[in-house]
């Protein structure tokens, strides 16, 4: 009886939680705009294009706390009478269910910020996403591998004449590793 209750109440929370996002960013990104236009057609007054307003965005708390039980009460009404789950239950579900789904609200605020990416971390992201690390990677590599490659040279045949003449022309001294190394971890 009681797992029942504890898992029933724990998936409920988590479900709600996951509509309370879903709605913030579906109002985020529908309901601004529809807001905006329902706004203008039924007042006199538009509403300046530097307010932001949806249903629920930038709306008081005591609107999103209505709808969170509103949504609450509708769900308890459904389970208990097509579920038929105990009125118990559902009297101690109600209040988690609202307050999940105005934890919700408040978390769909960052995860609209991450998804548009004007969240902070989205810029540590992108400095050291993979292809940039893959890129800074090669070079290391290849710059340590040309390294060896000038200490450690085999045995070669003789070039041929062109090869001869590309050869005794002087190219630029190259630095050594560790001062090619010490400049890259500077960076």
């Amino acid at each position: 009886m009681i797992t029942g209750f504890i898992s029933y109440v724990a998936d409920l929370l988590f479900y709600f939680f996951a509509i309370g996002v879903g709605l913030h960013l579906f109002d985020r990104f529908f309901g601004v705009g529809f807001y905006r236009w329902w706004y203008n057609r039924s007042r006199e007054t538009p509403l300046p294009d530097a307010i932001d307003m949806g249903f629920m965005y930038n709306r008081p708390f005591s609107r999103r706390h209505k709808i969170a039980l509103w949504l609450s009460g509708l769900q308890s009404v459904y389970m208990l009478w097509v579920k038929g789950i105990s009125i118990l239950t559902e009297v101690i579900a109600f209040p988690l269910e609202a307050w999940m789904i105005l934890l919700g609200f408040s978390a769909g605020k960052y995860v609209y910020d991450f998804m548009k990416g004007e969240d902070k971390i989205v810029e540590v992201i992108k400095q050291a996403s993979i292809p940039n690390l893959l890129k800074r990677g090669r070079e290391y590599i290849a710059n340590v591998l040309s390294s060896f490659s000038r200490t450690n040279k085999p045995a070669v045949t003789p070039p041929a004449a062109d090869e001869r003449a590309e050869a005794e022309t002087p190219k630029p001294q190259e630095p050594h590793w560790r001062d090619r190394l010490k400049s890259y971890t500077k960076q």
